[in-house]
């Protein structure tokens, strides 16, 4: 259901999944053209999913920045906009 209008759609069927699936969640949202993400845990409410985790890494922080990845400004425009100014 969520396939067309997300770029990243999957199904968490285990507290594990969520370590490597939450920072490709993030990266997905944030780079190339910005869009909504789904995680669905299984069960209702996630109830299914049982058990603890230890999360000893976080999601890396350029990836909470929309966008990600910011490309530079070409010179000659940055020369141009300096002249005007």
């Amino acid at each position: 259901m969520y396939e067309p209008v997300t770029k990243f759609n999957v199904q968490v069927d285990s507290a594990e999944r969520l370590t490597d699936l939450l920072p490709q969640a993030f990266r997905a949202a944030t780079s190339g053209c910005p869009r909504p993400v789904h995680l669905e845990c299984a069960g209702l409410f996630g109830q299914a999913i049982d058990g603890e985790i230890e999360v000893s890494q976080g999601c890396d922080d350029r990836f909470f920045h929309v966008p990600a990845f910011r490309s530079p400004a070409a010179p000659e425009d940055v020369a141009r906009v300096a002249d005007l100014l």
